[in-house]
């Protein structure tokens, strides 16, 4: 796997409502963390790997509990 040594800029494939308008979510990746903006707008949102990735595993636990939960409700009946 290649480190990332200088920034890379995608389009996604998602669009988000804003102002009214969908507009496309542009992503750019850095060595130490990525920034995400809306097409056609100034504003930037920079947020740490480490924070991605602790995201990450707070929405696995609680998929993982709901799982629990819902077989837990089933068994009873």
């Amino acid at each position: 796997m290649t480190t990332l040594e200088r920034p890379v800029r995608r389009e996604t494939a998602v669009s988000k409502r804003d102002g009214g308008r969908a507009r496309v979510v542009l992503v750019e990746l850095h060595a130490r963390h990525l920034e995400l903006r809306l097409k056609g707008t100034r504003r930037r949102l920079a947020v740490p790997y480490e924070a991605v990735y602790d995201l990450a595993g707070k929405m696995l636990a609680r998929a993982e509990a709901a799982e629990r939960a819902a077989a837990k409700k089933g068994g009873k009946r």
